[in-house]
């Protein structure tokens, strides 16, 4: 029996971030159907690939392959949503063993993806970039000491408490550095690394645990280690424009062969279909 597979998000909305939107063209250009976990009815597939960050409590024939985007150990759900997953796909190899453990069913690792191609903004007036959440917590306690440095002493476009940054892509592609600082965890980097390697940008990232598996540092895009590296790096690209642009363009090759829409779906429907 030929198997119908849903991408299925958690509810219907105007718009949606940078990965549900990338992934649902994808599907749709598959032919596959688009459902939701509060109104949907999936007896009708053999399969669905659930978008979400908390488990799908479902009760379905269909089979549940669950894409965790995000950085969360099973023990913060509560026992009620411990069941019903068929797979799992994690966007980091730290839970691995904790979710298959919790879930009682294979874990792959499917990391998260990039930005669409947007249309071109306005004229950009700084050096360095960064988009993201400066709330200190678990997830962003390593931001505020080099983003804080960076404010006071560099030209820098810090993009902070917007839910969707419209014009990302753009800043990403015309900024001569934008900066990547994620939550350290093995093998996890936020879709802010695949957002920038996408848009073409020049990626300056935090080091974290992994870094090495997942890219060729100083060939698709440029690590450091703490502030006074980050100072260093930042000084010698800013003064070095075509070095800057060589690893962009690397970046974005290496993003358009390995980490796009299209590559994470094939990724899933494979898992999909050796289970």
């Amino acid at each position: 029996m030929a198997k119908k597979i849903a991408f299925v998000l958690n509810k219907k909305k105007e718009s949606y971030g940078s990965i549900a939107t990338g992934m649902i063209a994808e599907a749709k250009k598959r032919g596959m159907a688009i459902d939701y976990l509060d109104t949907g009815d999936f007896d009708k597939y053999t399969d669905i690939i659930v978008f979400h960050n908390r488990p799908p409590d479902l009760f379905t024939k269909a089979r549940v392959h669950w894409w965790m985007c995000d950085l969360r150990n099973p023990q913060e759900f509560k026992n009620n949503e411990l069941g019903g997953i068929d797979q799992i796909f994690l966007c980091n190899k730290a839970y691995m063993q904790d979710n298959a453990y919790a879930y009682s069913c294979p874990v792959q690792y499917v990391p998260q993806t990039g930005l669409p191609e947007k249309s071109k903004g306005g004229e950009i007036m700084h050096d360095i970039v960064f988009i993201g959440n400066l709330v200190t917590n678990r997830f962003h306690a390593n931001r505020a000491e080099p983003i804080t440095f960076l404010m006071k002493n560099y030209n820098i476009d810090v993009r902070s408490g917007e839910r969707f940054t419209e014009d990302s892509w753009w800043l990403y592609n015309q900024t001569p550095i934008s900066l990547s600082i994620n939550a350290e965890a093995y093998g996890f980097t936020s879709n802010r690394t695949y957002n920038i390697l996408s848009a073409g940008g020049f990626c300056l990232i935090k080091d974290y645990k992994g870094i090495h598996e997942q890219f060729e540092v100083g060939t698709h895009l440029v690590s450091f280690t703490d502030t006074k590296d980050m100072i260093k790096k930042i000084d010698y690209y800013l003064a070095h424009p075509e070095e800057r642009k060589v690893i962009a363009k690397a970046g974005k090759e290496f993003y358009m062969q390995k980490h796009t829409p299209e590559k994470r779906m094939d990724t899933m429907i494979n898992f999909v279909n050796m289970l």
